[in-house]
């Protein structure tokens, strides 16, 4: 009786995980193509991303080189 139970339960829970680990491997792995897919998606910001002006990594970057460059002299 509970060997039955036990087997349904862990089915259905797999089956939940399964869908969770399969939805977050796909958006993380689209995460990788970020800048491509979105010049695909939005060609009309693909003018900005090659100047530089609309990404916001370069944002970052801009704030994140001096210390880095401080680091490694």
């Amino acid at each position: 009786m509970v060997k039955p139970t036990a087997v349904l339960i862990h089915r259905y829970i797999g089956l939940v995980m399964t869908g969770f680990l399969m939805i977050t491997g796909v958006t993380g792995a689209l995460l990788a193509w970020y800048e491509p897919l979105d010049k695909l998606f939005a060609p009309a910001n693909a003018a900005l991303w090659i100047r530089g002006q609309f990404s916001h990594c370069c944002i970052c970057w801009q704030i994140i080189r001096p210390t880095v460059a401080s680091c490694n002299p």
